[in-house]
């Protein structure tokens, strides 16, 4: 795969991006009976690649009275494009956002978003799968060292074939609390995070809804000595599942000798309560 990446600047406050990215093509039989013109060509560089390729631009307006931020972003990508691990994004997907960033005070930030994604960009298959997200998030500084951000995102899931034999309309949703402590250390540093993510997801025949609580704190004694505690519980309501809670534990110790040589021991447990 190759990528090249670019900017421009537009202004002081406005920006330009542009990604292009394009891959080398595997067997067509790994993905169903349709076959391109072209596919088995195995080149970065040749037209029997041009259904392997990746672009994104997005523009940035900053607005220095307000403090707004304002963000477009456009995303494509074939469904034969294989990012092998750079900078690795779902392929068949063509995406569209819009994202505004507002502090309100010192204190308070407030941004909205709205996301359409769909699928089956060539139409290669007879479904196609459309996704619209329209959210908010509000950040609060609630004291110099504690800060608190909640989100909610309702997520619109349209599914239809191309012979529209088939249609259907689902309203789910993703809300989310996290809160930070960073108190200020004499001898080295700590970070504490508290989150929880609720998700309600409804497939037309049945509403599942899926819960995690996850707790963790990094440790910096000094520049040598850092511990890393993680403890989760994962909760779902599928009724397709013999265990649907998980408690996971994991623990790290880990320490930094000179010329940048490293050592860590960890540990880590999940308990499924019957």
């Amino acid at each position: 795969v190759a990528e090249i990446d670019g900017k421009y600047m537009l202004s002081k406050n406005s920006t330009f991006d542009l990604v292009y990215g394009r891959s080398t093509l595997q067997t067509a039989s790994q993905y169903g009976t349709y076959v391109p013109t072209g596919i088995n060509v195995n080149s970065l560089f040749t037209s029997g690649s041009r259904q392997s390729n990746a672009a994104m631009t997005k523009y940035t307006l900053l607005i220095p009275k307000s403090k707004t931020k304002l963000t477009l972003t456009g995303r494509y990508v074939d469904p034969f494009f294989k990012s092998y691990g750079v900078g690795f994004i779902r392929p068949d997907n063509l995406r569209y956002e819009m994202k505004v960033e507002q502090p309100l005070s010192n204190k308070v930030k407030v941004s909205v978003l709205y996301r359409r994604d769909e699928d089956n960009v060539l139409s290669l298959y007879n479904y196609k799968t459309i996704l619209q997200t329209a959210g908010a998030n509000i950040s609060l500084k609630l004291k110099k060292s504690l800060s608190l951000r909640v989100g909610y995102n309702p997520v619109l899931q349209q599914v239809h074939t191309t012979d529209n034999s088939y249609s259907a309309r689902n309203l789910n949703s993703i809300s989310n609390v996290l809160l930070t402590y960073n108190p200020s250390l004499k001898h080295g540093s700590t970070m504490s995070n508290l989150m929880y993510n609720y998700y309600h997801l409804t497939t037309g025949s049945q509403t599942s809804t899926f819960e995690s609580i996850s707790a963790s704190n990094l440790t910096q004694f000094k520049k040598s000595l850092r511990n890393n505690f993680t403890a989760g519980w994962f909760s779902a309501s599928g009724s397709d599942s013999l265990n649907n809670k998980t408690l996971l534990l994991t623990d790290e110790i880990g320490y930094t000798f000179r010329k940048a040589r490293n050592v860590s021991a960890g540990i880590k447990a999940a308990h499924n309560p019957t």
